[in-house]
């Protein structure tokens, strides 16, 4: 499973299975809208900014476990939350030292 970050600024994601390849390929991965889902940023979150440092400007989670770790941060006029994933793991934790 993957997710595409879509945008600039990131306006919304998408949430897809992985191609044949295994890889989350932009532009060639079909989106299936009965088993994905795309999240427009704007109108579901108003008011929240995305950023991340994920390569591509796609995140993988691999079969084995393990996924391409890096940082998403939400940030609205109040508040700003970090989604760090684990590399090793795909572990996901919020870390509250994100900064917008």
């Amino acid at each position: 499973m993957c997710i595409i970050f879509n945008g600039s600024p990131f306006t919304s994601y998408t949430v897809v299975e992985a191609g044949t390849n295994g890889i989350c390929d932009p532009g060639v991965d079909v989106v299936d809208t009965t088993g994905e889902k795309n999240v427009a940023i704007a109108s579901e979150y108003s008011g929240v900014n995305m950023t991340h440092n994920f390569s591509a400007n796609t995140l993988n989670f691999n079969p084995n476990g393990t996924a391409e770790g890096g940082t998403a941060t939400l940030c609205n006029s109040s508040r700003e939350q970090g989604v760090v994933v684990n590399n090793n793991t795909g572990n996901i934790r919020i870390d509250n030292t994100s900064t917008c």
